[in-house]
């Protein structure tokens, strides 16, 4: 019986031969790791910029709710939120502004950071 999944046997075959791989597939992978890389850096950059308003609060140069209104515009020009509609960007900022009111988890967050 024939194994139609080409599984690695005990020869130590390839489970996909080169030559049944489809077309691309070697650039496709090239550009999903590529494109991970990128989404690290730029979440290394988020984490770097919430850490230098940290610094300025806990230095007295900038108050807690300074730090906080620059993480929401910072969010409401950047990614998926910057090409949305005005109106929608709009709704989004009330949205989160009323979370960061109302929400316990938030205002104990914003407490610790003042």
């Amino acid at each position: 019986m024939s194994d139609p999944v080409n599984r690695k046997g005990a020869a130590g075959t390839s489970a996909v031969a080169p030559e049944s791989a489809p077309e691309g597939a070697g650039d496709a992978f090239r550009g999903a790791v590529e494109g991970a890389k990128a989404s690290g850096s730029e979440a290394a950059s988020r984490a770097d910029a919430i850490k230098a308003l940290s610094t300025e609060v806990q230095a007295g140069r900038m108050d807690a709710a300074t730090a906080v209104d620059q993480l929401v515009q910072r969010v409401l020009s950047e990614g998926a939120a910057a090409s949305l509609p005005p109106e929608h960007r709009a709704r989004l900022e009330e949205v989160l502004r009323s979370q960061l009111a109302h929400d316990p988890a938030l205002l104990a967050l914003q407490k610790n950071l003042g």
